[in-house]
């Protein structure tokens, strides 16, 4: 039997090493490259384009709703405002509406500004959301003339 210095446990502890160094070289240059990607092309990795639809749809994460959320310093956002920001150089100020009524699309297209009773009439309109009934109208009414006076 020939005899060697280290012994089997010797290789496999530097052979194990070895990998590790290997893999922790590999995950280095892997976050160096994410780094120097920008916000749009981090963002496009998890975007997907159907041929039949013309929604975009977000491939990333999602919160309960099934809104695309995506990493966007300083916090996370959801992705249809990432979207925006990116294809109008702006954040909003207001709220980012889609007008397909698609939580997981971030096509710019589909999307435009308004305010969340924007976003309620749109609903109403589109039949997602009942109208108010009459008589929660009424007293609302009621109230706001008592108020004015």
């Amino acid at each position: 039997m020939h005899s060697n210095p280290l012994g089997c446990r010797g290789q496999i502890r530097v052979s194990a090493l070895a990998v590790g160094n290997l893999r922790a070289t590999a995950n280095a240059a892997h976050n160096r490259e994410t780094m120097r990607k920008t916000l749009a092309e981090r963002f496009e990795e998890y975007v997907e384009r159907i041929p039949f639809s013309s929604c975009w749809y977000w491939t990333g994460g999602t919160d309960k709703d099934g809104y695309g959320k995506f990493w966007a310093k300083p916090q996370t956002q959801r992705a249809h405002r990432v979207s925006w920001l990116i294809s109008h150089r702006t954040d909003s100020k207001m709220r980012v509406l889609h007008s397909c009524d698609t939580p997981s699309c971030v096509n710019p297209a589909h999307l435009f500004e308004g305010t969340q009773k924007d976003n309620i009439q749109d609903a109403i309109r589109k039949g997602r959301r009942p109208a108010m009934p009459k008589h929660i109208a009424e007293l609302n009414e009621q109230r706001r003339l008592r108020a004015a006076s």
